[in-house]
């Protein structure tokens, strides 16, 4: 029997680069639309565009990395219709190698030699002095602490996650008086290394360690975190009051190019930064250092080439810190109503008379209707804009130093955990049965499956139950079973602690035991290298359904490839 061949010109459109044109070398794919490419080339084209380059199909908006997987198979067929491709690589990497080959431990080592050698009389204190003298000057003698000056007049410069461990410590020890700005947000940095970070803080100020209080205190265990800070109004209302001051004064010392003297205040206030990522970012760093002398954050379960149906996200927790005012309804209200209540409870009453001084009237015809809503003033705008300069003098700080602070902590991302049920008996709904208020079947397949799914993952665990398609209460599912999903949230383990104190479990119970709980085969070491397979949490569901329910193929999945299917 003849088999015709294969012409080698046909199949060389499958082995090029659609970006380079060259032949692939680390072939990469895409998962969306199966694209392949080279992986240096498609890497650098993710840093600027979402799309693929030859089909236009979105990748990812968030994280385009997860959309990539190496095609081992199809570089080694490119290799082998390729001839000298592979030698070619190899001499390419072999030359790179011999040119780069000196240990960078070894360079390291000597730079820092001659680093220590040179000392620097630049400090912080005078950092913005060069820059904007006359301005740090102001603030300064306004009451604006340091690191105020710093992201307010030299943001651009102002890398927070780099800032030196000993300027910061230079700038918090030398705190006379609270902020005018940020009432003292920044200052509260300090740490003191005595402090417990697990018991009560005494400390008022020491806003560290109240966080971490929080954090110890709660159930949740994970790997990483993410700090989001949420700061009163007042602060970014400040800020414009403190741009208002210094255009005022450019405009005062300099008449005639007060236009480009405000311009250049324009275009600083332009790039200024927040206080709150100042806030977050110098504040992470000490969390985290006190996080993990206290072993409050727990080895990931994979450091290295992380599978697909893994999301690295769901060992991390989300921590909220909010400073808010003690009054509640505050927190509803605009910006402006609340430094108006705060100018009217302070400032003399001829003052706020001056400052509320209705306009003169237009001579225009009265109007009616509903032009009359149109041109009342809302209840906000009782201050004018041009009078925020002076709320600087007028707000005393007791008003807003009696600030709450309020640390949630919670789950970052869902947990997904998918398989298939088989239902072998009749009248049992599938998702609990509630007709006017009142339950009518005692329990559901929802609540079979995912009853030890939230004994395993912690108590207060949430679960959301998804399945393609739905059967009567009288009809049975056979077959190969029914796809369904389970989206867990607020869980207390992340699946690494899980199966960690699941095999302690195993260890610890009775081979009797074991086999009550459809474990009687598992080994403890065999959890941990086969992690995102639960099918011994299937036996024990099938154990614990009466022979109701049965789960086959139960694994953990990732949201992001379930939204691809």
């Amino acid at each position: 029997m003849s088999t015709s061949k294969i012409n080698l010109s046909l199949l060389n459109a499958h082995l090029i680069c659609g970006l380079c044109g060259g032949y692939l070398i680390d072939a990469t794919v895409l998962t969306n639309c199966v694209h392949a490419f080279c992986r240096s080339c498609i890497l650098r084209y993710l840093l600027d565009n979402k799309v693929c380059p030859l089909c236009d199909s979105l990748i990812h908006e968030g994280r385009p990395g997860f959309a990539l997987r190496p095609d081992i198979t199809l570089q080694r067929v490119v290799y082998k219709l390729v001839p000298g491709l592979l030698r070619v690589e190899l001499d390419r990497i072999a030359a790179f190698r011999a040119r780069f080959s000196q240990n960078p431990t070894a360079v390291l080592k000597k730079v820092n030699k001659q680093l220590a050698k040179m000392k620097s009389t630049t400090t912080m204190d005078n950092y913005v002095k060069m820059n904007h003298p006359e301005d740090a000057m102001f603030l300064e003698q306004l009451g604006v602490c340091k690191l105020c000056q710093l992201r307010l007049l030299d943001g651009p410069t102002f890398h927070s996650y780099s800032f030196p461990r000993r300027y910061m410590d230079f700038l918090m020890d030398k705190v006379d008086s609270v902020c005018v700005v940020c009432f003292g947000l920044l200052q509260s940095l300090r740490i003191s290394h005595a402090a417990a970070a697990a018991g009560p803080v005494e400390s008022s100020g020491d806003v560290i360690s109240q966080i971490i209080q929080v954090v110890m205190s709660s159930s949740y265990r994970f790997s990483g975190f993410q700090l989001n800070i949420s700061e009163p109004a007042d602060i970014s209302l400040r800020d414009r009051a403190v741009w208002a001051l210094l255009a005022e004064r450019h405009q005062q010392a300099e008449p005639g190019g007060g236009d480009e003297r405000l311009g250049d205040i324009s275009a600083v206030a332009d790039v200024a930064v927040p206080a709150k990522v100042v806030f977050r970012n110098l504040a992470y760093a000490l969390i985290k250092e006190q996080l993990l002398k206290l072993n409050g954050i727990h080895k990931a379960l994979f450091e290295s080439d992380i599978p697909g149906w893994f999301d690295p996200s769901t060992e991390q927790v989300s921590i909220l810190v909010s400073f808010n005012l003690l009054d509640p309804s505050g927190v509803s209200k605009l910006y402006m109503d609340r430094l108006t209540d705060a100018v009217r409870q302070t400032c003399p009453p001829r003052l706020w008379s001056s400052l509320l001084a209705a306009p003169k009237k237009s001579r225009r015809r009265r109007p009616f209707g509903r032009a009359v809503q149109e041109l009342s003033p809302p209840e906000a705008s009782t201050v004018s804009r041009t009078s925020i300069k002076q709320l600087l003098s007028l707000l005393p700080d007791n008003v807003f130093l009696q600030k709450l602070l309020s640390v949630e902590v919670s789950r970052v991302a869902p947990l997904v955990v998918a398989g298939r049920y088989v239902k072998l008996c009749r009248k049992l709904p599938q998702t609990p049965w509630i007709l006017d208020g009142e339950r009518k079947l005692e329990t559901s397949v929802e609540e079979l499956i995912a009853a030890p799914l939230v004994s395993a993952f912690g108590p207060g665990t949430k679960y959301n139950f998804v399945s393609s398609g739905r059967e009567d209460i009288d009809v049975r599912c056979l077959g190969l079973g029914r796809p369904f999903m389970l989206e867990i949230s607020n869980y207390a383990h992340t699946l690494a602690s899980m199966l960690t104190e699941e095999g302690k479990l195993l260890g610890e119970k009775t081979p009797s035991d074991n086999a009550k709980n459809g474990a009687d085969d598992i080994d403890a070491s065999q959890l941990l290298s086969a992690p995102g397979d639960l099918s011994w949490m299937a036996r024990r569901i099938n154990l614990s359904t009466d022979c109701r329910v049965f789960v086959r193929d139960l694994q953990v999945r990732s949201i992001i490839i379930l939204s691809q299917v």
